[in-house]
């Protein structure tokens, strides 16, 4: 039998969730460069996020290589989740630095187990990054760092923000816009307090 990306997905999250991410902190398709690519979970904790990949058995691994130009760039952490069929190779396209996430069946378990764990992505761009957000999730945090954004468009709300801002303020920045969403998402009643 094989494993399907929708079972390794469920698996996934379940043990995300196990370590204590909150269901608004689990993002799932989630665009990035403008479409160009979709990641397929993203943690997104109060410090960063987190990327992770599914490859099934019914899927090609060697799509991580096109895929790692795009999220290399919009995620400071990287997993690639794959079975067993696809192991070897994976360690071969997947980036020194992204970690790897072996799923295999066990009778009637599936199993994750850490192959190689993530380590720091020197490719992470901030501007990139940025560009996961709406143009008013954008804005807003612009708004919080200079007196009144100027009429700008996405591209420019970003250049204006990743100039603004740390490599790690960017990441708390995104992660708490993308939780956001979740939150309104799953709680369309919910409102921000006004500071």
């Amino acid at each position: 039998m094989y494993l399907s990306d929708s079972t390794i997905r469920k698996e996934l999250i379940d043990r995300l969730q196990r370590r204590g991410y909150d269901k608004s902190e689990l993002v799932e398709e989630l665009r990035i460069h403008d479409g160009k690519a979709i990641a397929d979970v993203v943690a997104c904790n109060q410090a960063t996020m987190h990327c992770y990949e599914i490859k099934s058995d019914l899927d090609k691994v060697e799509r991580v290589i096109e895929q790692a130009t795009y999220f290399n760039l919009a995620f400071s952490k990287l997993t690639l989740v794959t079975t067993e069929k696809h192991l070897a190779r994976a360690l071969e396209v997947a980036p020194d630095f992204w970690g790897i996430i072996l799923v295999r069946k066990r009778a009637t378990k599936i199993v994750l187990k850490a192959i190689r764990k993530h380590s720091y992505n020197p490719f992470f761009c901030k501007n990139k990054a940025l560009k996961a957000l709406w143009k008013d999730e954008l804005i807003d945090l612009l708004s919080r760092v200079q007196k009144a954004p100027k009429k700008l468009n996405r591209a420019e709300l970003a250049e204006e923000l990743s100039a603004r801002l740390t490599k790690q303020k960017v990441n708390v920045a995104i992660s708490e816009k993308i939780r956001l969403r979740s939150i309104t998402t799953v709680n369309p009643t919910y409102k921000l307090r006004e500071n």
